[in-house]
């Protein structure tokens, strides 16, 4: 059903006034400047308050994504994420996260490298991760409004290429080896896996305000295979036994395998 409101003009309202008396005319005038002035007002605050819920609501859909620079046990890298809409709780946030990073170097001299109770000089290594998953803002208000709990898949590839440095004394298995004894001894280490990962940490939840932003991050990862090891020297004298080297493999592969562990930095941009 329409209603429909009757208008009057300027002038049948001043002639309609005109037919009272005087102090009726002033109240009525008075009262109608009144009822103008506040209409006004009113209108002026409606205004106000509808500019500033356009400007809220575009401040809400300026920030949906956050890059950032990353730094850690993983090496250096870059992370991407996104503002979703899925929920679990009142007041929370999930955002999407991937993260890819790496490290590349060689090691030679004094820069030793101990694994199983042996130094390795003279060889390099290489780490590069890919890890894609959920980041869960639970609370929404207080100290804790930045406190996520990541978790998903990441892929991690890792190689290791040394040898051990001969000038020391070391165990290849329960074989006593002490410089001279043989020429080299040689590892090669891969560890490539898909591993189901689970994190906490701080920082990088995206708000309507944008701009800088940091995120700390600790969490473990699971691998799904073993890492492939292998162990060889250069022994003319055959000081070193089969079985010697075969419990040295067996040593080096209980100490890479298992979780792994990570910390990581960054510094992320919201927009």
């Amino acid at each position: 059903m329409h209603h429909s409101i009757a208008t009057a003009t300027p002038n049948t309202a001043f002639k309609a006034m005109a037919k009272q008396p005087t102090f009726l005319r002033k109240i009525t005038l008075q009262s109608f400047i009144r009822s103008t002035f506040c209409v006004s007002l009113a209108l002026v605050g409606q205004a106000v308050v509808a500019n500033e819920q356009i400007a809220a609501s575009e401040k809400v859909d300026s920030a949906k994504y956050s890059g950032g620079v990353t730094i850690g046990s993983l090496g250096l890298g870059l992370s991407l994420s996104a503002k979703s809409d899925w929920s679990l709780t009142a007041g929370d946030q999930i955002q999407w996260r991937v993260l890819a990073s790496g490290i590349d170097a060689e090691f030679e001299g004094d820069d030793d490298v101990d694994i199983a109770g042996v130094d390795y000089k003279d060889g390099e290594f290489s780490l590069f991760s890919l890890q894609g998953g959920v980041d869960w803002y639970p609370v929404s208000t207080g100290w804790a409004d930045e406190v996520f709990v990541s978790t998903g898949l990441m892929y991690f590839d890792a190689e290791f290429k040394g040898t051990a440095d001969n000038d020391k004394t070391y165990f290849v298995g329960n074989t006593k080896v002490s410089p001279g004894d043989i020429t080299s001894l040689n590892v090669e280490i891969e560890n490539s896996s898909v591993m189901p990962y689970l994190s906490v940490g701080w920082g990088n939840k995206i708000t309507p305000e944008g701009g800088f932003d940091f995120q700390a991050e600790v969490g473990v990862a699971l691998p799904t295979n073993d890492p492939d090891v292998t162990v060889s020297a250069v022994d003319p004298g055959n000081f070193l036994t089969a079985n010697a080297l075969k419990a040295e493999k067996k040593e080096l592969e209980d100490e890479v395998d298992g979780a792994v562990g990570f910390v990581t930095a960054t510094i992320s941009y919201h927009f």
